[in-house]
């Protein structure tokens, strides 16, 4: 990730823009990403303890699914998706790593990603499938990238 290769600029903050600096913005991917992933997995194996036979999700999740857009500051991350408070170069290189391998290994099995028909339901956006935990996790690290984008750019 480019961010990542501006070393100087990974832990700059603008409470402009987020409260949370650049390396917070992608350890949050990471993380989350590692749950859609992980859900991802569970919805294609069928089973799982989240996994549910049905559900569809609520309609402002429908829309965000629909338009590729995530509303900036009317969210609150999770608590076990939300970044430590300092977070090195190391961690995050292994954090990335992890979960570009974690999304290799399901590029495998896109057909039945397509036709996975179980959920699992995120907290706010309601049962999603696997499909769209997919879409989800893209628009998702477009939104978090975006914003660390502009916290670097004023660095």
């Amino acid at each position: 990730m480019d961010l990542l290769r501006r070393g100087e600029c990974v832990n700059s903050r603008s409470g402009k823009v987020s409260e949370w600096s650049v390396a917070q913005h992608l350890a949050h991917l990471s993380l989350a990403n590692e749950l859609a992933f992980r859900n991802v997995t569970n919805l294609l194996a069928g089973s799982g303890l989240f996994v549910v036979d049905s559900g569809d999700p609520v309609a402002a999740a429908a829309a965000v699914l629909e338009s590729g857009v995530f509303p900036r500051g009317i969210a609150q991350a999770p608590r076990m998706v939300r970044p430590p408070v300092e977070v090195t170069l190391e961690l995050l290189d292994q954090w990335i790593d992890e979960s570009r391998a974690q999304f290799e290994g399901l590029e495998l099995d896109a057909d039945r990603i397509d036709s996975a028909t179980k959920r699992v339901t995120h907290q706010l956006m309601g049962p999603l499938s696997a499909a769209q935990w997919l879409r989800f996790a893209a628009i998702h690290s477009d939104h978090h990238t975006r914003i660390a984008e502009e916290i670097a750019a004023g660095s």
